[in-house]
């Protein structure tokens, strides 16, 4: 149990980034979470006592009135009750309404009188039963924001219903993710509350004096065990007067409700030892869908499904060849679960938080699996806790299995299937639930938008396009009335360029309103640079490099996310610029961040070993090493995942303004352009792509400014058992060169 003089630690904590007591009472624990490490119970009771803390400060004052809140004296007590305002009307209000009302007051100060007006507020509704708690238990609702909800009538249930939009208009400094966690865990919520009621409607007939079995249940005379035991023969057995008698009445009984419970148990669960006899047809599957093509049809997902009872959760995979073979390594698949539906919590799975991963490996003819939940320190950490193992079975192309856990009905899931660096990622799905796969192109003149039903009929209703430009275009373009897709369709959408000039256009799908929360947007954007070049330009768009000569890589690497293609670099107003392009996706990573090789180990090629440790992050890396003509090593490091830059740093501290990256697709390349500010006059560069497994590909260049290439790095290990002996190599050479020279100087 946390003290309050712990809890007291925390509020100075959060007041040394520049909170009060009273920004701390009106925040959401999400909002508490990110500025200090604490657990989302914590945080509550931190909000509360913060909270409690401003009751006290106001109850001080003895009066009533708008006078008790923060900040307003006698004056401006004066003032506002002139204008007509009250708590209630100062509690609706925003910190810009405010300063225009009451003069020499500060956005801070003002923020401080309505978050007190709303807690004066919150306690006068409760005592009245007017304000409904509910709305403060889901994500980023903060006091304020419930009293803004309260005031427009909004509940629970209309949560559940609305589009991040709607929710957005009604609380206009939410930002897109926060209201779509919102939605879903309003839907949560609701589904919890649901479940309660079907639990007690559940129980409350079962039992044996009741309706269970008499002549109005389900287990009745006229249904499923009937004439077993009806209202007539229990009366009849219980009036037998012998011993005899009592003990047969009594044995039938007993048996009777042995028999109702097998039935009970057969009808509402599949047996452990039923795997073979899942009718996964029946079920349904849903079909994958693949970017490019997968070399390797030993991990290529064609058709998956899940499905779950009360006590355990089913799952099936189909692939193109047999998961159980294996060549250089051990295909791994993953079942990544986000239990919660939310993006915050559990690993960063690009597309999901995953807080539960099944993870199943085959080799030698044979599958095996276990039960895994997050435990990492940050989100974009691969550390898991084993739970359990899972039960599996391998049956030529397909595999099945399931573990002895629930997870919600409302949970988001994906697979990853993955074999050294080959990889098939399936769009997220939910357990029998419609799933729409939106892929974006771009061509010419705009997108082409592919929409393919994963899992039943989806209706979409809206689909928002994000499209800016750097000057001029801000605008976004929405098409409406879709309609209800059930096999793949193909949408062409002309992007406006018109009022563009000189500038770089961005067009991408930023939402799909429909039918289904399970969307999963993959593909490129429209990305277009409309007028002149002047230079190269870092947006993401490679046509200034063309008329630049551009040198091709002859090493080549495993992954071809490394694998780089061409190089280039050039100089403009002082500046340098780099370039670079791989056979894959430009700072792709891994969702999985996890390979294992075979080898032998002592007997034979048919023993296997792990020969390398999962690392700790899925990031790939691109450096620039460059010498300048004084002789000074600088470095340049960046570091991305699914083609979105994480982070970048220049000689080890963060790049500012320093250094600006574009990252895109260059015709069928990955591709990533570097422009570094400031009078480096380069002698010599090396660039460098690193995997997350640690795999790199490294090039030195001679620059345009004269001067030798850096040599490269070596590749290769030194045994410490051979130090010795090269020490005394060296020495050897070194009395031969004296003695040598010694000879020739006379």
């Amino acid at each position: 149990m946390v003290d309050n003089e712990k809890l007291r630690e925390y509020i100075e904590k959060l007041k040394d980034v520049g909170l009060t007591t009273y920004n701390i009472a009106g925040m959401s624990p999400e909002e508490i979470m990110e500025r200090i490490s604490v657990d989302k119970n914590i945080a509550k009771l931190i909000i509360d006592f913060a909270k409690k803390d401003v009751i006290d400060k106001m109850d001080r004052k003895s009066r009533y009135g708008v006078i008790k809140l923060p900040h307003v004296g006698k004056k401006r007590t004066k003032i506002v009750e002139e204008l007509g305002l009250n708590i209630e009307k100062i509690a609706s209000m925003t910190p810009e309404e405010l300063l225009k009302v009451i003069p020499y007051l500060r956005r801070k100060e003002a923020e401080d009188i309505i978050i007190a007006a709303e807690i004066e507020m919150e306690r006068f509704l409760q005592k009245r039963e007017e304000f409904k708690s509910d709305l403060l238990e889901l994500p980023y609702i903060s006091i304020r924001r419930a009293y803004q909800l309260y005031l427009k009538n909004v509940k629970l249930e209309d949560i559940a219903k609305m589009y991040p939009q709607d929710i957005i208009n009604v609380l206009p400094d939410l930002k897109r993710e926060q209201a779509e966690e919102i939605i879903i865990a309003a839907e949560l919520k609701l589904e919890e509350k649901s479940m309660k009621i079907r639990e007690f409607l559940w129980k409350s007939p079962m039992t044996f004096k009741g309706e269970l079995i008499n002549g109005k249940s389900v287990m009745n005379g006229r249904s499923i065990v009937n004439g077993l035991i009806n209202g007539n023969e229990a009366v009849a057995l219980r009036r037998v007067r012998h011993s005899i008698g009592r003990k047969i009445s009594t044995a039938l009984y007993v048996i009777s409700i042995i028999l109702i419970i097998m039935f009970l148990f057969s009808m509402f669960n599949v047996s452990s030892n039923a795997l073979q006899g899942v009718n996964w047809d029946k079920i349904g599957k849903y079909s994958d869908f693949d970017l490019s093509h997968l070399k390797n049809s030993n991990i290529n997902i064609t058709s998956f499904s899940f499905f779950q009872n009360k006590n355990e959760f089913y799952f099936y995979l189909r692939f193109a060849g047999f998961f159980s073979s294996s060549n250089d390594y051990k295909n791994l698949a993953y079942i990544m679960i986000d239990n919660d539906s939310s993006k915050i919590t559990g690993y960063n799975a690009s597309y999901l938080g995953a807080d539960y991963l099944i993870s199943l490996t085959g080799y030698n003819g044979k599958v095996f699996g276990y039960l895994f939940k997050f435990n990492g320190t940050t989100n974009e950490q691969w550390a898991w806790r084993p739970i359990e193992n899972v039960r599996v079975q391998e049956n030529g192309h397909e595999i099945s299995g399931f573990v002895a856990k629930v997870f919600n009905d409302s949970c988001r899931i994906i697979v990853v299937a993955e074999n050294g660096y080959n990889e098939d990622i399936t769009p997220v799905v939910g357990i029998k639930k419609p799933s729409l796969l939106v892929i974006q192109h771009p061509i010419n003149t705009g997108l082409e938008i592919r929409l393919i039903p994963l899992y039943n009929c989806v209706n979409v209703r809206k689909i928002s396009l994000y499209l800016k430009g750097d000057i001029s275009i801000k605008n976004p373009q929405v098409l409406e009335n879709i309609g209800n897709i059930s096999r793949p369709k193909n949408i062409v959408v002309k992007v406006d360029i018109s009022a563009a000039k000189n500038e770089t256009v961005y067009a991408k799908v930023d939402n799909i309103i429909s039918n289904t929360s399970y969307v999963t947007i993959w593909g490129y954007g429209f990305k277009k640079y409309v007028g002149t070049h002047r230079g190269i330009i870092i947006d993401g768009v490679f046509d200034d490099w063309k008329s630049l000569p551009k040198k091709s890589s002859s090493m080549h690497v495993e992954n071809p996310n490394i694998d780089v293609e061409n190089y280039a670099n050039t100089t403009y107003s002082g500046n340098n610029y780099f370039y670079r392009s791989v056979k894959g996706a430009m700072l792709n990573g891994n969702i999985a961040p996890e390979i294992e090789r075979l080898k032998p180990s002592g007997g034979g090629a048919g023993n296997v070993s792990g020969e390398k440790p999962a690392p700790k992050y899925p990031y790939d890396y691109a450096e620039i090493d460059f010498i300048t003509i004084d002789g000074k090593t600088h470095k340049i490091e960046i570091w991305g995942y699914n083609g979105n830059v994480i982070g970048i740093t220049l000689d080890g501290k963060p790049a500012g303004n320093s250094v600006k990256v574009g990252v895109g697709r260059d015709g069928k390349y990955g591709a990533l352009e570097v422009e570094l500010h400031g009078n480096y006059k380069i002698k010599s560069y090396r660039i460098s792509m690193t995997d997350w497994g640690g795999l790199q590909d490294v090039i030195s260049v001679r620059s345009l400014n004269y001067g030798p290439p850096i040599p490269p790095i070596p590749e290769f290990s030194l045994d410490p058992a051979i130090i010795p002996l090269l020490i005394m190599g060296i020495e050897g050479i070194r009395r031969f060169t004296k003695k040598k020279s010694t000879k020739y100087k006379y």
